[in-house]
């Protein structure tokens, strides 16, 4: 999986289908989670999260670039190679940087 997604970042980037589960539904399994659709851009300068919206425009959740602080951060399910978990800070909060986490499900490893 690490050497796929150098290789991605690598070649400039790419995009993928992705299911976006809403955090409110933390405590609920996965299977009974709401959820909306969306598209999560990867390049080798930032990590963009859209949701998907009519006629397939997105409306981008996020986009933040890479820092050296390890952030954004990607955790893959060990259990289940087409879950995985965004996890960053965001730099511009007005509090000083406030975490949030999306789980995802895409479409394919």
């Amino acid at each position: 999986m690490r050497q796929m997604l150098e290789y991605i970042l690598g070649s400039g980037g790419a995009k993928f289908q992705v299911t976006i589960y809403y955090p409110d539904d933390w405590n609920k399994m996965i299977q009974d989670r709401k959820s909306r659709e969306g598209i999560l851009i990867l390049t080798d300068e930032f990590i963009e999260l859209q949701e998907k919206w009519f006629y397939n425009q997105g409306k981008a959740l996020f986009k933040i670039e890479y820092t050296s602080h390890d952030e954004p951060s990607i955790n893959i399910t060990s259990n289940d190679t087409q879950m995985l978990t965004i996890e960053y800070t965001d730099p511009d909060d007005m509090g000083g940087g406030l975490s949030f986490t999306h789980d995802l499900r895409t479409t394919s490893r």
